[in-house]
């Protein structure tokens, strides 16, 4: 990760809390898209972002509508988006950018298992996502994630 030095513009803390804004909406994405708050979720992407997910690399979802239309079509089935190695650059007061790891989870919604809860499936996905922040209207907001797949385990 580069060093910014801070300037007169952008103090150093300032530039710590945008980073540290964006690090949380990295994994407020991962708690709403678990939830199914797909209202909630896109909310978290500027009005015009662009998104794809790392199971779909050349597939680009660009603006709200289509990320709205794209994350309510996802099957129904319990999932679990762990989020590691959250790394962000805020290189203006208006800009950043951020490098993340994903692991997921999922499971059908009626394997319960000996616990009372969805067991997960034996495939887990592994990947990264390379992200683009912007800061407008007085909030962080994702205007680019890049997904990308690294490897999966257990039965493909």
């Amino acid at each position: 990760m580069k060093t910014i030095p801070p300037s007169n513009a952008f103090s150093l803390a300032e530039r710590t809390a945008a980073e540290w804004a964006c690090v949380k909406l990295v994994y407020e994405f991962g708690r709403l898209v678990d939830a199914r708050d797909f209202e909630a979720l896109v909310q978290l992407f500027d009005e015009d972002a662009e998104f794809n997910r790392p199971s779909e690399p050349n597939k680009i979802i660009k603006g709200r509508r289509q990320l709205l239309e794209n994350f309510k079509a996802r099957p129904t089935y319990v999932s679990a988006h762990l989020f590691s190695n959250v790394q962000v650059t805020a290189d203006s007061p208006k800009h950043a950018t951020g490098h993340s790891y994903l692991i997921m989870y999922t499971a059908g919604p009626n394997n319960i298992g000996p616990l009372g809860v969805p067991t997960a499936n034996a495939e887990a996905r592994i990947g990264t996502f390379t992200e683009e922040f912007i800061h407008s209207d007085g909030r962080w907001l994702f205007r680019k994630r890049v997904g990308c797949m690294l490897m999966a385990t257990g039965a493909t």
